[in-house]
Formats: C-alpha cells, structure tokens, sequence
C-alpha cells in the first residue's frame, strides 16, 4: 500500500463501562439536557474536544476531519435522550461479557480500510480497545513486520481477565497494590465472576489478543509510562501469590520481546530510556497510541482511570519531542496516531489552583508535534511497503 500524507481525523467515542459513576456521569448529562441547563459550547465528545484545538493554531496541518466512526447512542459518552432507558449497568455489562468491544473494533477495522487508507488515521476517542481495530486493519495492509507500536499508557493493556481477578486476592474488588481490577477490564466490580469465565475482548487485554493473532509483533512494542509494573519502585504492598501470578504475567510479555519503560519514580529517566529504545527501532513504521491516563492527575484530569499518578506535561512534551526527532532523522515515519480514554465529561473542570483541566488542549498539542515531524523528507522515505 502506498501511504498518503494526508491525516485523517475522526471520532469514536465508545464508552461501554458498566462503572456506576460513569452511568450517573450519562443520566446527570440527559438530565442537565433535558433542562436546558448545558453550556450551549460544551463539546459532544473527544473528538469535537481535540479537534477545535487542533485546528486552531496559526501553523497549517495536512489534516482532513471526516467525521464519526458511527456508534450506538447508548454506547457513546454523551447519549442521546430517547436512550436514557438503555442506561443500565446490567446491559453494559452484558455487553462487554458478549464480546461487544470485538465486534465494534472488527467494524472499525473495516471503517479504517474503506474510509481512511491510503492516508493515514488520527482517531480521537474513548475505549482504548478500539486501537486494535486500527492496528487490525494497519497489519493487513502493511504486514505486522513492518509497524511498530508506541504506547504512552499508565496500565498495561496485555494482562487477561482472569490473572487481573486473580491479582484481587481478598476479593475485595482490589487488584496488584490496590488497583480496582474490574474497573479497568470494563466490568464493574459487582458484576466480576470467578476465573472460568470466558475471556472477553476489551480494553485492558486487547493487546494480547493482537500478539497472539499475529496483529502485533511483541518485539515491536513499546510501551511508556506504566505505573502498574512489578517493576514500579513506588509500590509499597507485598505480593501475596496471587498476585504474583501478575507479575508472571507482565514477565511473560517482556520476555516475549514487549518493551516496558515505567512511569512514576522512574520519571526522571524515562525520556532517555524512550531514547535508546526508538533508535533500536527497525521498523520503517511506527504507530504512537496515547491513552490520556499517561498523565492523569499531573496535567491531564479528563480521563477515564485515575488509578495511579501520571507523568508530568515536561516529559510528555519531551517524549513527542523525541519521537518526532526520530521521524526527522529518518528512523522511521509515523503511519497512525490516537488519543484514547478522553473523560468529555471531566474536560474543562476546575481545579484547586484555580486553573481549569486542559487536556483537550494538551492532547491536541501533542499530536500536533507528532504530525508536523513528518516533513516530506520522511513521507518519500517511507511511503511503500
């Protein structure tokens, strides 16, 4: 396939939690709706949120927006009022243990194919699962020796269902350290069931889907940021040995080439460790995934899982910083980008210092790094396979 310049934007904002916050979050929206209460400029979705700030800086970008992947009102963050009825924790739940977040991204696979190839896609959105539509359609066009994936992520998005139930110990609803395990799964914590049920696709597993299909060579990947490592230096808790079986788990993916480069009180070198890694890359493509917790509750507050502390908005600048430097000197060009796990409903909120969350703004400068790397040295570098 012979990749364009052009990037193309579109939304997809696929919100299938079942979390109880989150459906109050929907009913509160449809309620302040149905008033007339709402900000007349209160943005619909991620994509409306990043896109107004991408477009509104003075320095052009090969962008073209096209829209929506279509999704179901009920299943979309902001859903429209005759749905209210559909607002169930029960049916989300359904949903996910359904397989529904495999269907959705076998159809977003299609959308990329037939909607964004030859150009390259720029999807803004919620569900991180949804990346592995993207990748899906990506490895087939390319081959999935020929993309790496970079994943600026505070969780790992590779460990099954069970090993996260697992990980709970007391059943408590807790996984490794404390994390709330099936919040992060999509199935909320009322609803978890022992380890015999059946594997779903979702976002905390769909990359090892992608391994163990083939979408996605281990050793190609990367991902940065994570503070949910046995290897995170901030845990201060034991591991009991279920939750050993976690950390078997992260050990297994690194040993089956996964590159991990964590977060929290390893922040410091992080940017230089990203360094070596991407001059190790062989590649001639690179897909970069932003999951917008990688900075949550450090300069981003509109994401959907604040878990753990995220890293600072310096060396989120420096990592996109470094990345491009890597497009400019020929490294590798850049072939898809998305920014996932956009909370539109924390988006703007006020802080306790008096300022207001900009992750819209922040996320879109980011991007807007990414893609002004790629200058037309490197489109003529890389543009067949």
């Amino acid at each position: 396939m012979r990749v364009g310049s052009l990037w193309k934007v579109f939304g997809a904002a696929f919100d299938p939690l079942d979390h109880p916050e989150k459906l109050a979050l929907q009913r509160a929206y449809l309620w302040a709706y149905a008033h007339n209460l709402l900000d007349p400029g209160l943005p619909i979705d991620p994509y409306e949120l990043v896109l107004a700030h991408l477009t509104k800086e003075n320095a052009p970008l090969p962008l073209l927006p096209i829209g929506r992947f279509e999704i179901p009102s009920w299943l979309r963050p902001r859903p429209d009022l005759q749905d209210y009825e559909l607002l169930d924790r029960y049916r989300f739940s359904q949903f996910l243990e359904a397989n529904g977040c495999r269907k959705v991204a076998q159809d977003l696979k299609h959308y990329v194919a037939t909607e964004v190839f030859p150009e390259r896609p720029l999807m803004v959105g919620v569900d991180h699962s949804l990346t592995g539509g993207v990748l899906e359609a990506i490895a087939e066009k390319l081959g999935p020796q020929n993309y790496s994936l970079l994943v600026l992520d505070s969780h790992f998005d590779g460990i099954s269902h069970a090993i996260r139930r697992l990980s709970q110990g007391s059943g408590d609803g807790q996984g490794v350290c404390g994390e709330p395990c099936g919040e992060r799964i999509g199935i909320e914590r009322a609803s978890v069931q022992p380890a015999e049920q059946d594997e779903f696709y979702s976002c905390g597993n769909f990359l090892t889907f992608l391994f163990d299909n083939t979408v996605l060579d281990p050793s190609h990947t990367i991902v940065v940021g994570v503070t949910d490592s046995p290897w995170d230096r901030t845990s201060t808790c034991s591991r009991p040995v279920n939750q050993q079986v976690y950390a078997d788990a992260y050990e297994a993916c690194r040993s089956k080439g996964v590159t991990f480069i964590p977060g929290g009180d390893q922040e410091a070198c992080l940017v230089a460790r990203l360094d070596r890694v991407l001059a190790t890359v062989r590649t001639p493509w690179l897909y970069v995934s932003i999951d917008a917790d990688i900075g949550a509750g450090s300069c981003l507050y509109a994401t959907r899982f604040f878990h753990r502390k995220g890293i600072s908005r310096p060396i989120l600048e420096q990592i996109a910083d470094r990345v491009g430097a890597h497009v400019r000197q020929g490294h590798f060009a850049l072939i898809g980008i998305d920014i996932m796990e956009i909370d539109i409903h924390r988006a703007g909120v006020p802080l306790s210092d008096g300022s207001y969350d900009a992750t819209g703004f922040i996320l879109a400068s980011i991007a807007r790094g990414l893609i002004l790397s790629a200058r037309a040295e490197e489109i003529g570098y890389a543009s067949d396979v």
